[in-house]
């Protein structure tokens, strides 16, 4: 849709009419979401021309508001988690030990500079990017770009390797350099979109708070004395929301026999023991997964184990093919039903508001996405008397920072909300659903 098409969501007379009958308060964050459905347009609520249109006045968006929930009840119901959540997330904050961390991020400048020395004696320099595609490329590597995106897909290649460590170094650096940009006294407040993407989910920005270095949780602190910092964590949140929309019993037993079930998966697709599976072999189990449920084809999960360097020998699309077809051996049910929403021209949130769209095997990730930031949304609706507590919201996960003795509150509240994802049956099996790991010890 084109920027300009949101002039016409709402009429002067209308817009005239709302002033005169109430004063109405809204936030940016509630317009970005609220035009986001209305729209079905994620993108264009990102462009600063639609920001400051529909920011500077908020009646606008008061307009979109009505109009959005009288489309249908699903509508409505959405309309309130946006609200709910919104308010929830009042507060959020973050408070990171810069101190500290700085230490950490001073010997990641060295180890850049290393990685630079060591790549120019290999003939790379980094400073010239345009020639060191060329030079990739002259080697029968094809890249767009020096990004760690791009590159790690090669990751494993020996030509690649240093270079992607020498980025993935680099976009640390840049990572902890933005954020002390924003922060003031050792504080982070991020801004929120409330629907980020199609599925909904809820986005971080300027800065973000959701794509951390995994370290960076060591240098969490608390937001107040004698508080400890947590991470409550929805456990195998996506296979387990698609099992529960796809009706796949097979990974509810699983789970009730406690079994891992990426271990699980390797062991009856590679012919491995269960006990034999390595962690970097659960990992790439995962990875797989994940890009065979969102449809991506033979040529990329051929190269996601090529890259892995867990295979002796080079997969090609065949084996490629083997593999998915295995996959779905274990779980027909999924395969049934991603084929539906693949094929399907609208996408239902869990709330029931329809959104239309061009038949594609992007569209597969939405439904098991939209269940957890479902499950999510009505978490923060819950703790909206305690939302000077939250820290931060990461998809599947939430950062609080609490006294002692309030733990066992937050986790059983995130659990009398993911078990109903779990089929009855199971509810006795004693199955863990929220994973906690403490934040913060550096």
């Amino acid at each position: 849709m084109k920027l300009n098409t949101i002039y016409y969501i709402y009429s002067k007379a209308e817009l005239n009419k709302k002033m005169k009958e109430k004063k109405m308060e809204l936030s940016k964050e509630k317009v970005q979401a609220y035009t986001a459905l209305y729209l079905n347009n994620v993108e264009c609520t990102k462009n600063e021309e639609f920001i400051k249109l529909y920011t500077n006045d908020f009646q606008y968006g008061e307009v979109v508001k009505e109009r959005l929930s009288n489309k249908s009840e699903g509508a409505k119901l959405e309309v309130e988690l946006i609200d709910n959540a919104y308010e929830a997330l009042g507060d959020i904050k973050l408070r990171l030990d810069f101190e500290k961390l700085e230490e950490e991020i001073n010997k990641k400048r060295i180890e850049l500079e290393d990685k630079d020395k060591e790549l120019i004696e290999k003939g790379f320099d980094l400073s010239d990017i345009p020639k060191t595609i060329e030079a990739l490329k002259s080697q029968g590597i094809k890249i767009k770009s020096l990004y760690t995106s791009n590159l790690k897909e090669h990751k494993n290649n020996p030509i690649v390797k240093p270079i992607y460590e020498r980025m993935k170094i680099q976009d640390e650096i840049s990572t902890y350099e933005n954020l002390k940009k924003f922060q003031k006294d050792g504080f982070i407040i991020p801004q929120v979109r409330l629907w980020g993407s199609l599925s909904g989910r809820i986005i971080t920005h300027s800065p973000s708070t959701q794509n951390f270095p995994k370290y960076y949780k060591d240098y969490i602190l608390p937001l107040r004395e004698n508080e400890t910092c947590y991470e409550l964590d929805i456990k195998a949140a996506e296979i387990v929301a698609l099992a529960y929309l796809a009706k796949e019993d097979e990974i509810f037993r699983l789970i009730a026999k406690k079994k891992d079930i990426y271990k699980f998966m390797f062991s009856s697709i590679f012919g491995k023991s269960e006990l034999e599976v390595t962690e970097e072999q659960r990992s790439l189990m995962k990875e797989l997964s994940l890009a065979i449920n969102y449809g991506i084809g033979m040529t990329k999960i051929a190269e996601i184990i090529n890259n892995s360097g867990i295979s002796k020998k080079k997969v090609y699309e065949e084996e490629a093919k083997g593999i998915k077809s295995k996959y779905f051996k274990l779980f027909p049910n999924i395969e049934e039903y991603l084929e539906k929403i693949k094929e399907a021209d609208v996408l239902r949130t869990d709330q029931g508001f329809e959104i239309e769209v061009e038949p594609s095997y992007r569209n597969m990730a939405f439904p098991a996405q939209n269940y957890i930031t479902t499950v999510m949304k009505l978490l923060l609706e819950h703790l909206k008397d305690k939302k000077q507590q939250i820290v931060n919201v990461v998809h599947d996960s939430l950062w609080i920072s609490i006294p002692e003795g309030e733990l066992e509150m937050f986790k059983n509240l995130m659990e009398q909300l993911v078990i109903q994802m779990i089929p009855e049956e199971y509810h006795s099996s004693n199955i863990e659903l929220v994973k906690i790991s403490k934040l913060g010890g550096k």
